[in-house]
């Protein structure tokens, strides 16, 4: 809200008569220095002097604060006493805003008192500085626009003829104004990137605002200066600040909110200035009382009702579990002390939640790989015991956990030891495996600078916990890990939940999905489980079958782990040990905990399982989903008869469940016209040979393309 306080300077130039039409840059000057005297002066560069001299001593910065008090209390009475009220209220001003500031040693007061969750250790006045400067997350140019630290999002800048544009289309454009029509004329859906739907709102909100800013100037120029600059400079100039790359990993709507304030503030302007204008139209008192009412009436239905109507469903989180069931169903996956490693903040921040308030298997340390990268979080996880569980045991010690940093890294072999009775507790009796007593595994570089292969310090941390763990607490990856995270290990890692746990026994089945069957099924295919704070098995799937619970994207890519440990199982029963039954009943238990009714299944999943269900023999599931791909890929068609080239190209989808389903005839119909538009394709012919062979058919057909 720093940037609202020019605002703030607009009214008092208005008391002091410097504000008129002629000089309306005057104030804009001033709130200018007072922006920068407040960021970075009072924020960054006093904190970062003292921190400076006190070097981490705390009686040294409580003293350099104190004198910094003393000589603005000193100011603002001499000033007062010579009659400068002007600059006794400059000085009074800065005082206030830096006892404002000093609110923020209450976060060195708590981060010393070691809470399970303490980011980045502001626990010094040092750290505090660091803290607050967000320096975790480097620095970046004001006024270059395209630009990055990770060279894959370069090729989307390419998209741009210059910064210029870029910074209109993408930042203006799309991370602002898109985000203020959302909200006043219609928002398109809840898909990330989403456009406008002036359709929703009918665009009344956005007009009414529209017509207000311009009767606020009418009717009083100078307060309308004073909200437009609150508006552009909480709106566009905060864009303009933050310099936001494409793409996000989320809509940052949500930074714009004292714009939205402002705006809304405009349209009761408007609805004010549309009675005034009608009032002065029809110049008749007689109807002023029917002129309130009315437009007051249908300005409420227009406007606040109209849009509670529209937007009530998506922002209603009556009966959504799934966040908060997901937390619990990753937690659960774990075994007792267990170290989970997690890709960022969208996994992490729930389970810390579920520790951390509801008191949710505690005794699981979370180990976040975007945080790795710091040297604060790896060091917390080795020497916190937060809830009184263990800490991460690590070779690193802290100075050279300090001093940590990439490293140049060519692919070798690594290997880990394996004591015996570590194969006995996970039942591995194969000799071969036993005897060998240890794994092995190629560990890869997981980036590179320009040549240089590198391994970061996020990878460097796990494979020293790892390795320093010695097999002596259970090690899982979160299933939303990336496979580049896990430091080339998938071959050891088995599925048992919603996690992958680091096994001493290589996947014997490398074609087939590594899984423990026997936990993973307890945890997907148990009934009536309820909440426990202690490990147990058993999954939580409330409300997933409820198609009144709104869901959005995010809740879709949580379902798609959901349905990925699913099918999994099914897979692991089909492929490896060849137990129908145990297919039929996974598949089901799926559809049935998380209908395709209330999230729906891509084709080409639904046409995975269709052919998994005719496999095994279940005709009246594989029917059902035959039929629900036929019509996606006949609509598929219609949309581009031309797709015929993709794995899962609609062509090849209905020639397999018309084979399937023995309608010989739909399918020589559908190569005839594939044929029309590939007459040479030897292929297409020997495949049309073939059904008319199974059809009985031996007469040539007329091509029919439609």
């Amino acid at each position: 809200m720093i940037f609202g306080g020019v605002s703030i300077l607009f009214m008092a130039a208005l008391r002091k008569t410097i504000f008129q039409k002629n000089s309306f840059y005057i104030p804009i000057i001033f709130g200018g220095i007072a922006l920068v005297s407040i960021y970075p002066g009072i924020v960054k560069i006093i904190p970062n002097l003292i921190s400076s001299i006190g070097e981490d001593n705390v009686a040294v910065s409580i003293g350099l604060f104190v004198l910094l008090f003393a000589i603005s209390a000193y100011l603002i009475y001499y000033f007062r006493t010579k009659g400068k009220e002007t600059l006794s209220l400059v000085f009074k001003c800065f005082l206030f805003a830096l006892i404002g500031y000093t609110t923020l040693t209450m976060i060195i007061v708590r981060a010393n008192q070691d809470p399970p969750i303490n980011l980045n250790d502001p626990s010094t006045m040092t750290k505090l500085v660091s803290y607050v400067n967000r320096e975790q997350y480097g620095d970046f140019p004001t006024f270059k626009r395209r630009f990055s630290y990770e060279s894959k999002n370069n090729e989307i800048y390419t998209n741009y003829s210059s910064d210029l544009d870029f910074f209109w289309r993408y930042q203006m454009n799309h991370m602002f104004n898109r985000y203020l029509l959302w909200n006043y004329a219609g928002r398109a859906s809840t898909v990330q990137d989403s456009g406008v739907d002036w359709g929703k709102l009918l665009g009344i909100p956005f007009f009414f605002g529209l017509f207000g800013l311009y009767y606020h100037f009418k009717k009083d120029w100078k307060m309308g200066w004073v909200f437009f600059t609150m508006f552009i400079f909480l709106g566009y100039l905060t864009a303009f600040y933050q310099n936001q790359q494409q793409p996000q990993p989320r809509e940052r709507d949500y930074f714009y909110v004292g714009a939205y304030f402002v705006y809304s503030l405009w349209i009761a302007v408007g609805v004010r200035g549309l009675i005034d204008l009608l009032k002065e139209s029809l110049k008749n008192p007689t109807y002023n009382k029917i002129i309130n009412v009315t437009v007051l009436g249908l300005a409420f239905i227009f406007v606040p009702v109209k849009m509670f109507s529209v937007n009530y469903f998506e922002h209603n989180r009556t009966n959504d579990y799934l966040p908060w069931d997901s937390a619990y169903n990753m937690l659960q996956s774990c075994e007792k002390d267990a170290v989970l490693f997690t890709f960022g903040d969208n996994d992490t921040f729930p389970l810390w939640y579920l520790q951390d308030v509801a008191g949710v298997r505690t005794d699981v340390r979370i180990g976040c790989l975007a945080l790795l990268n710091t040297p604060w979080y790896i060091k917390q996880l080795k020497n916190n015991s937060p809830y009184g569980s263990l800490p991460v045991q690590m070779s690193l010690t802290d100075d050279e956990i300090e001093q940590i940093s990439p490293v140049r890294w060519e692919p070798r072999q690594l290997e880990i030891d394996v004591p015996k009775d570590v194969y006995k507790q996970f039942g591995i009796t194969d000799t071969a495996i036993v005897n060998k007593g240890k794994i092995e595994w190629l560990m890869k570089n997981t980036t590179q600078f320009g040549s240089t292969k590198v391994l970061t310090i996020q990878d460097l941390a796990v494979l020293d916990m790892i390795m320093t763990n010695n097999w002596k607490r259970p090690i899982y990856f979160a299933s939303t890990t990336s496979e580049s995270s896990r430091i080339g290990l998938d071959d050891y890692l088995q599925l048992e939940g919603f996690a992958f746990r680091l096994v001493p026994a290589k996947n014997p089945h490398p074609d087939d999905y590594y899984v423990n069957p026997t936990t993973l099924s307890e945890n997907l295919l148990s009934d009536s489980v309820k909440i426990n704070k202690d490990y147990q098995d058993g999954f939580l799937f409330r409300a997933l079958d409820n198609p009144n619970v709104f869901y959005d994207d995010n809740h879709d890519r949580l379902i798609g782990n959901y349905r990925n440990s699913f099918m999994r199982l099914a897979l692991y029963y089909y492929d490896v040990t060849k137990e129908d039954d145990k297919v039929i009943d996974v598949l089901g238990a799926m559809e049935q905990r998380i209908p395709r009714e209330v999230f729906p299944l891509d084709y080409r999943i639904k046409h995975d399982i269709a052919k998994i269900y005719f496999n095994v023999g279940a005709m009246d599931q594989y029917k059902e989903f035959a039929n629900e791909v036929i019509a996606t890929a006949r609509q598929l068609i219609k949309d581009n008869p031309r797709n015929f080239s993709s794995y899962y190209n609609p062509y090849q989808l209905l020639l397999t469940h018309y084979e399937n389903l023995k309608e010989y005839d739909k399918a020589i119909a559908l190569l005839l016209q594939l044929q029309s538009y590939v007459p040479d394709d030897e292929s297409v012919q020997k495949v049309l040979d073939r059904f008319r062979a199974l059809a009985g058919q031996n007469k040539p057909e007329t091509a029919n393309p439609q």
